[in-house]
């Protein structure tokens, strides 16, 4: 780049800037994001199965809602009471779920829990498998 009339002299232009790295935000996590129970051949109960949702400074969970009676969500507490802190400070939340007398066939249940997250307003856990009964078992509740 010249300019007009005096050629040769040129214009050099130095752009200096100052690039913060900031760390990036806790964000709200939770895994599983599903719960597969797969083939169960069962006469009764299932073994609980366990999900953990990790909860930035700020961000709360309300109560754990279920769309069958036959699943309970309960939440665990941390050794002594006091919550676990990761290293990104995120509260971990452990939940557990347990299966009652589930009805044979196929399962399509959901666990959806309110968070007060403005980018993700709730968390939904889908749960499918499918429940086979034993043959003796089928017999006798048909007699």
């Amino acid at each position: 780049m010249s300019f007009t009339g005096f050629r040769g002299h040129l214009l050099r232009v130095m752009v200096r800037g100052h690039i913060a790295i900031a760390p990036s935000p806790a964000r709200l996590t939770w895994y599983p994001q599903a719960i597969c129970l797969g083939l169960v051949h069962t006469g009764g109960t299932i073994r609980a199965e366990e999900f953990t949702v990790l909860t930035p400074r700020g961000i709360s969970l309300k109560f754990p809602t279920v769309s069958s009676n036959f699943l309970r969500v309960a939440r665990l507490k941390g050794e002594g009471g006091k919550p676990v802190i990761d290293e990104l400070g995120r509260t971990a939340h452990v939940f557990v779920v347990e299966f009652s007398k589930p009805p044979a066939g196929m399962v399509r249940e959901k666990i959806t829990i309110g968070v007060t997250d403005k980018y993700v307003p709730e968390i939904v856990i889908p749960i499918t498998g499918r429940i086979e009964r034993p043959a003796s078992l089928v017999h006798k509740a048909t007699q």
